[in-house]
């Protein structure tokens, strides 16, 4: 089974309430930065639906072996735009995501501005939280690229030699990177969904 991108929109709560103001602040910042982060999602939907054609069309190559021929070149020419595709959407997403990443010193800046010890531990355990989530979707995404260039190695030996000892070799490299992708995609999910139950719980305790 084929990885695909996993689009992680976040929780973004509008600012209320009473708190003091380098509570608000950090808060305030963090939103900020979950806006930029989202903003990079725009073409996730097409890797998405890109990644998961290439399943489809990788499964039906396998099926058919390579002793196919032509009835088999077709699907191979296919697999290899749509991996091409991908890599261009997952690159132009990775270097939003790095260009967007949060300044964790700055915000701990204004955290030390808080007298009060255990909102600023609360404040301290927020943002390295977020900045857990944001180097999590940093390794998925890269684990994405990896596995579409393990991809592209398979297609384009196939591509003028249906009959290479390589073949073995380069699937066992994308099942491998698949494997890698798969881990990475699941600890990505764990520290959002870690950080969004802190998140919510800092807005209801001090931001509401």
């Amino acid at each position: 089974m084929k990885s695909g991108i996993i689009i992680l929109f976040m929780l973004l709560v509008i600012l209320g309430g009473c708190s003091s103001g380098n509570e608000k602040k950090v808060f305030s910042l963090l939103n900020d930065q979950i806006v930029k982060q989202n903003e990079c999602n725009t073409n996730n939907q097409a890797v998405t639906d890109l990644m998961s054609e290439e399943t489809i069309i990788y499964n039906d190559i396998i099926e058919q072996g390579f002793e196919s021929g032509n009835e088999v070149q077709g699907l191979i020419e296919e697999a290899w735009t749509n991996v091409k595709n991908s890599q261009v959407y997952l690159e132009e997403y990775q270097t939003c995501i790095l260009n967007t990443q949060v300044n964790p010193e700055k915000l701990k800046k204004v955290n030390e501005n808080i007298a009060d010890e255990e909102i600023r531990a609360n404040t301290e355990k927020l943002i390295q939280e977020y900045t857990d989530y944001e180097q999590s979707l940093v390794s998925y995404v890269e684990s994405l690229i990896h596995l579409n260039a393990t991809q592209q190695l398979f297609y384009q030996e196939i591509k003028t030699n249906l009959n290479s000892t390589n073949l073995d070799e380069l699937v066992r490299e994308i099942n491998v990177a698949i494997e890698e992708a798969n881990t990475l995609s699941y600890l990505h999910q764990e520290a959002l969904d870690l950080f969004n139950t802190t998140y919510n719980e800092y807005y209801e305790a001090y931001i509401k």
